[in-house]
């Protein structure tokens, strides 16, 4: 922060949360509590609101942030963006025309001077600051055209059908997203080049469209900066984890299917699931596969974790199976910086953060025979494991600095504040 603070009026932000799950708190909430909870209070005062009650505003409150709670719609018109998506965001403003001026009516009550919202369906915050005439900063965690998150198969066999048609039309596609996208902020953050490519080419809009990655958790940077890896000991069993939800599209059935695979080969290795469901069913499904690949005394459940901390301190290998693009992978980030070997699908931005046998390996999307061949290769290398291990978590210490992140965010918001 400039030197001049104390010179400068205290700013009141309002920050705005997508999702409240009741237990569960998303990457893009613990990134927006993360800049909540660490901004310079002698330039900014956080505000958290959120639609609804739930885990993330507990850790707001804990963090000492004043929060509130209005009920309002998301938008998910951006995430599968067309010509119509321009006409669809005028509908939704006015059917959430009351739901709009409330957030309009906090914003002037409590003198707010900046909206920082969280999530490309975030988007009722967004046309509130406009409407209250206050500046605003977009975090977009998202790549677009997540296809495998389309829960209907039938909709979701058609998405995917249309979408080669529309990239013959991809330069018209992409300034039809940045020209619906970028008027409703004065800045917008995305997390990676993969995500930015979907929204504008390398050259557009990077006076207002910046790309950031995502910090560590405060809590995690603290923890694993502060204590040595442990790597595989001598004649140890070989752990390996999956962490975060355990939903479809996140690839479970495909670790399940790499254990199996890896378990035939060798009984010194056993799997960790850690992580809650949004659906009950799913993880009923889960437990069910693992009887039947007869895995039940080699995978433990661990359901939903406060703290991921000693799972990430237990495994020696972590894997990320996502079966749609990740725009980032902060568990991936994680793992590294505990000094962990991450075995990661070729999806989303995940090759800019790991590089191939120095920090992790990538295995082909929707393969877990390649995936199983990676964990028993690196259970008869103890030596590899540790090398990948001390390099990963030196870059990412180095590159994924909480601290430095909030600095770096707080430039974009004075950015906002000046450009507003």
């Amino acid at each position: 922060m400039a030197p001049d603070t104390a010179l400068r009026p205290v700013v009141n932000v309002l920050f705005c949360n997508h999702l409240a799950s009741e237990r569960l708190v998303a990457g893009a909430e613990f990134v927006l509590l993360t800049i909540a909870g660490n901004v310079d209070r002698r330039r900014f005062r956080p505000f958290f609101l959120s639609n609804r009650e739930g885990r993330v505003n507990g850790l707001a409150r804990a963090a000492g942030i004043e929060t509130r709670l209005l009920p309002y719609p998301l938008f998910g018109g951006f995430l599968f963006p067309n010509r119509k998506t321009g006409r669809l965001l005028a509908r939704f403003s006015a059917a959430q025309e009351e739901e709009i001026r409330g957030i309009a009516a906090l914003i002037q009550d409590q003198k707010i001077g900046l909206v920082v919202a969280n999530s490309i369906v975030n988007a009722a915050p967004l046309l509130a600051a406009r409407r209250a005439g206050v500046p605003a900063v977009w975090l977009i965690h998202e790549i677009l055209y997540p296809f495998p998150c389309i829960e209907n198969p039938l909709r979701r066999a058609i998405a995917k059908a249309l979408f080669p048609l529309r990239t013959l039309l991809r330069r018209r596609r992409t300034e039809e997203i940045s020209e619906g996208l970028l008027p409703l902020a004065d800045r917008t953050v995305v997390l990676s080049e993969k995500a930015r490519e979907r929204l504008a080419s390398p050259r557009e809009h990077r006076e207002r469209l910046v790309t950031l990655n995502p910090p560590l958790r405060p809590e995690i940077f603290a923890a694993a900066s502060q204590e040595e890896p442990r790597f595989l000991e001598a004649e140890e069993e070989l752990v390996v984890a999956y962490l975060g939800v355990l939903s479809r599209h996140k690839g479970i059935r495909d670790f399940l299917s790499a254990a199996a695979l890896v378990a035939k080969e060798t009984p010194r290795v056993r799997f960790i699931l850690a992580g809650g469901a949004m659906d009950a069913r799913y993880e009923a499904s889960l437990r069910q596969r693992v009887r039947r690949l007869r895995l039940e005394n080699l995978v433990t459940f661990t359901g939903f974790l406060e703290d991921p901390t000693p799972v990430y301190r237990q495994a020696h290998v972590v894997c990320l199976v996502s079966l749609y693009d990740e725009p980032f992978g902060m568990v991936v980030t994680e793992a590294m910086a505990f000094g962990k070997t991450v075995v990661s699908y070729e999806t989303g931005s995940i090759g800019e953060i790991l590089e191939e046998g120095e920090t992790g390996f990538i295995v082909p999307k929707g393969d877990p025979a390649a995936l199983a061949r990676r964990i028993l290769a690196l259970a008869k290398d103890r030596a590899l494991l540790e090398r990948i291990g001390v390099n990963a978590r030196r870059r990412a210490l180095a590159r994924y600095n909480p601290s430095h992140y909030v600095r770096r965010i707080e430039r974009v918001m004075e950015e906002a504040l000046s450009h507003g």
